[in-house]
């Protein structure tokens, strides 16, 4: 303290109340920054850069708004290394011919194509190659 004590005495209910204080509101960042640091000010890309090469860039200048959603297919090449668009023998690109998400429909098919109409097993994937 700045009075030189080094111990305060409290009511119980003051305590608490001090105590309180520190616990993080539920579901919300435990670090908060404030000033140009804080998520929406507007000069936040030009102090933080995280490694990106500098832009000639004014206050007055308009962002652009990013995307923060990531297409399926990146997203897969991202996290298991694989190009879900490109086969695997010829190396040519896949297109995307319909979405079918009537169950009934999609077993039809794949026992028409005579392939399995069961999840695999839990430990191994074996997909079918292109011909």
């Amino acid at each position: 303290m700045r009075d030189g004590r080094t111990q305060l005495r409290f009511a119980l209910i003051d305590f608490l109340r001090r105590l309180a204080t520190f616990i993080p509101p539920p579901r919300k960042n435990l670090t908060r920054y404030d000033g140009v640091f804080a998520p929406n000010h507007h000069l936040r890309a030009d102090v933080v850069a995280y490694g990106r090469p500098d832009k000639q860039a004014s206050p007055s200048s308009p962002r652009r708004p990013t995307c923060r959603r990531i297409n399926w297919a990146d997203l897969l090449r991202r996290v298991f290394a694989i190009d879900v668009l490109r086969r695997d023998r010829c190396d040519s690109p896949m297109r995307i011919l319909a979405v079918i998400n009537d169950p009934e429909a999609s077993r039809a098919i794949l026992e028409h194509l005579q392939l399995p109409t069961e999840p695999p097993a839990k430990g191994g994937l074996d997909s079918p190659r292109c011909s």
